[in-house]
């Protein structure tokens, strides 16, 4: 469980287990949580990226890591183990174990604020991009090509999930 000012909560069956940065988490705020193919968490936080192997922390910033942003809404262990990430200011980054790569206006149909990133079973990779603040799309990038879809006006998308079968859900948030 990850919460807005109390860290990481794990529960193991029996009991809960607190990770906040007493114990070496970068933040106490979570924002997303993604597992990878090792069975490593990834979690997306205010303050940067924490990855968790099950013992240790390894903490990426901007300043140490090289990530476009510290305000981070959302992660992803996709294929091939990358880890895309979605920013609050400065689009998506995709982590390939060495080097991160940007993803923003300026290479890519994505703008500034990532919301949610999800891979289907074709491995395009899926982002809720809020334009403005209440004003978003959904974008694709099948790993050489982006393709945006109809903007949601009044609104955008905080989760996508592929299901099993492929389906796409897209969980939308809106003003009223």
């Amino acid at each position: 469980v990850g919460t807005l000012f109390g860290g990481l909560n794990v529960f193991d069956g029996e009991s809960w287990v607190n990770y906040n940065i007493s114990n070496g988490f970068i933040s106490n705020n979570i924002r997303d949580i993604s597992m990878d193919a090792e069975s490593n968490l990834w979690i997306a936080t205010l303050h940067g990226v924490s990855k968790y192997d099950g013992v240790d922390f390894t903490n990426y910033t901007v300043d140490d890591e090289g990530l476009p942003d510290n305000n981070i809404f959302s992660i992803y262990a996709g294929n091939g183990n990358n880890i895309w990430i979605g920013t609050l200011n400065n689009g998506a980054a995709m982590f390939d174990g060495t080097n991160w790569t940007y993803y923003n206006a300026s290479n890519s149909l994505l703008g500034n604020n990532i919301r949610a990133i999800a891979q289907d079973h074709n491995n395009i990779m899926w982002f809720s991009n809020a334009k403005e603040y209440f004003n978003g799309e959904i974008v694709s990038f099948d790993g050489n090509n982006w393709e945006s879809y109809q903007p949601i006006n009044e609104g955008y998308v905080t989760d996508i999930v592929c299901d099993y079968i492929g389906n796409l859900w897209f969980c939308y948030s809106f003003t009223i």
